[in-house]
């Protein structure tokens, strides 16, 4: 059942693409949207992140070499959207900042590991 290449962190990877696009596509129907005002800006994230995780699974599939250089670009576009959550919640929060703090740390945290393991990925996209 497994691959041919061994490669279970991208399998691992590619069930976690088609799951988040599928969620994102699911936050733009109307009974999975927040009881707040409808906002464009947050419509058009999840237009964005649904097309980040469609590609993304789409280019694993196929080992296409542009692949790995647009996974910077999602891993990057990825981290700061979740940075600008996290920061914006901080704004919310009146009674402290060591929550959010402790979260970017997270995700910076999560965002550097990522990084090192999307690198060791790139023999599988471009061969020597």
């Amino acid at each position: 059942m497994g691959r041919s290449d061994g490669n279970l962190g991208l399998l691992v990877l590619k069930v976690i693409c088609v799951s988040f696009c599928l969620f994102s596509v699911l936050l733009l129907t109307p009974a999975f949207r927040s009881a707040g005002p409808n906002s464009h800006l947050r419509d058009l994230i999840s237009i964005l992140n649904a097309a980040i995780f469609a590609v993304g699974f789409y280019g694993i599939q196929r080992k296409a070499r542009l692949t790995w250089q647009l996974g910077w670009f999602a891993g990057g576009f990825l981290l700061i959207e979740w940075l600008v959550v996290c920061l914006a919640s901080s704004l919310r929060v009146s009674h402290g900042w060591i929550g959010p703090a402790v979260l970017v740390l997270a995700g910076f945290g999560v965002g550097l590991y990522w990084g090192y393991w999307w690198k060791r990925q790139k023999s599988y996209f471009i061969p020597d």
